[in-house]
């Protein structure tokens, strides 16, 4: 069994909600859908929603609610443009199921969804006071619907789940072995936090320096799952800033020796590997299963593709760099940097947080930075660069747990933390750069790539951050 899973960003869910709270009498919303389809699960994508007002219903009571024709042709030309519609409405009068008069209406709507979106889906959903039932079906399985198993809302600050009254799906009890590993943690960290942990799939797009040294340290939480993404073999040359490398290991795939690492914490540990460059076909198919995106790679160019991934699949994004440059035989920055990009609210891509798109570099480029130990103007390979890594790594993992979990209670998640190693400062840049309204990646538009899943939009293009990288350590983007 596929499990079914609806997911909304959280400001368009608490729009939606706040639409249809009115009481005494049926209310209607609409959402446009991209998919997701994955080997163990189907997630529907919601990236806009229709809202209609007043003078749009030919029909609104506690008994039935319908639209005049403006409004249904509206929604269509919409539908054409994305993967299929959610039909979202309430039942006053206390029925958390779907009436005779919902079915009828369902299956001309069943077709002329597939008429505008022949490969797309019908979504249904009905609430009632506080419950949900939700159900799907495409052209294979119409007449018939299936259900939706879960309502996966992503905001700001983490994950919340909703299980429709008619899930297939029993709502994950943390088993006691791990209550005990965390007990300590506990007394400051939420049940629930721990327990959307537990529920979420990380996938590491590199496992260098940083992605091995974040490994180390998100290895202490219990996800469900982990997809290991890297072709590169470890070298003597680069052993002493890899974590998990014992002698004998040169010559062996990255991602084997972490798998290795990992099984050795906890041998129940799920661990897929992928010996390719992300984002070739294997790699793309593998991590479109993941909840949790992590990318530290040799350059921006995978940077770049990360996040346009993450933000097309409605996932949150953890970007790590860090590195060395040197002018005269001295050196004149060194740190590290760590952004978060999240697929809800205003949340901006890393392009629009300040990525330096004049530095999308072919693999040629980087096997020579590589080879050199990722400094810029020099030859030499300090053993320091491990203590970038280490920071990123911890920089990296406290804003993941605490978008979890919230547990030191901010106002907002930081989305851009820059590391001066020369100077020993730790700066906030998470307010520095704006959001672009017409980014191709994060921008809430028809031709952007926000929520549209399988589908790829036309014409997109490379926009660099408007802003200057002068607060960036040493004017320099590491």
């Amino acid at each position: 069994m596929k499990t079914n899973i609806l997911v909304y960003p959280e400001d368009l869910w608490l729009e939606q909600e706040q639409h249809i709270a009115a009481v005494g009498i049926e209310s209607m919303a609409f959402g446009f859908i991209g998919i997701n389809i994955c080997n163990d699960k189907n997630e529907y994508l919601v990236f806009d929603n229709y809202l209609p007002v007043d003078d749009e219903f030919s029909k609104r009571s506690i008994a039935g609610i319908s639209l005049k024709v403006d409004s249904v042709c509206a929604i269509l030309k919409k539908v054409k443009q994305s993967s299929g519609l959610a039909d979202v409405h309430t039942h006053p009068s206390g029925l958390s199921h779907f009436s005779s008069v919902d079915n009828c209406g369902h299956q001309i709507q069943m077709q002329n969804v597939f008429d505008f979106s022949p490969d797309g889906v019908l979504i249904r959903v009905v609430k009632e006071r506080n419950n949900f039932r939700a159900e799907v079906t495409n052209k294979e399985l119409q007449p018939e619907f299936e259900p939706i198993d879960i309502i996966k809302i992503i905001g700001d600050k983490g994950f919340h789940f909703i299980y429709p009254v008619n899930s297939r799906v029993k709502k994950e009890v943390i088993n006691s072995n791990i209550l005990e590993q965390h007990k300590r943690t506990l007394e400051f960290y939420k049940q629930d936090a721990l327990s959307a942990i537990r529920k979420s799939t990380i996938g590491i797009i590199g496992t260098g320096g940083n992605g091995a040294a974040i490994i180390n340290t998100l290895k202490f939480f219990p996800f469900k799952k982990w997809v290991l993404v890297d072709r590169d073999i470890i070298e003597e040359h680069n052993s002493n800033r890899f974590f998990g490398y014992n002698y004998g290991d040169a010559g062996k795939q990255k991602v084997d020796i972490l798998k290795r690492e990992l099984h050795r914490f906890d041998p129940a540990i799920e661990v897929e590997t992928i010996n390719s460059n992300f984002p070739d076909e294997i790699s793309v198919k593998a991590l479109k299963g993941c909840d949790i995106l992590v990318v530290s790679p040799d350059n921006n160019l995978v940077r770049y593709a990360a996040s346009q991934f993450a933000m097309r699949y409605l996932k949150p994004l953890l970007e790590l760099g860090s590195g060395i440059t040197m002018k005269n035989d001295h050196i004149t920055a060194i740190g590290s940097q760590v952004r978060f990009q999240i697929p809800s609210g205003n949340g901006k891509c890393i392009v629009c947080n300040g990525l330096d798109v004049k530095r999308l570099e072919s693999e040629e480029i980087n096997e020579y930075k590589r080879n050199i130990g990722y400094i810029t103007d020099t030859d030499e390979s300090p053993g320091s660069v491990v203590t970038i890594n280490s920071i990123a790594a911890s920089l990296a993992t406290h804003i993941l747990l605490d978008y979890f979990g919230n547990y030191i209670q901010r106002d907002s998640i930081p989305t851009y933390l820059s590391y001066d190693e020369k100077n020993l400062t730790l700066t906030d840049l998470s307010s520095v750069f704006k959001k672009n309204p017409v980014c191709t990646i994060c921008g809430r538009y028809s031709d952007s790539l926000f929520g549209k899943g399988d589908i790829l939009p036309p014409n997109l293009e490379v926009l660099e951050c408007e802003e200057a990288s002068e607060n960036l350590i040493g004017g320099e983007q590491l």
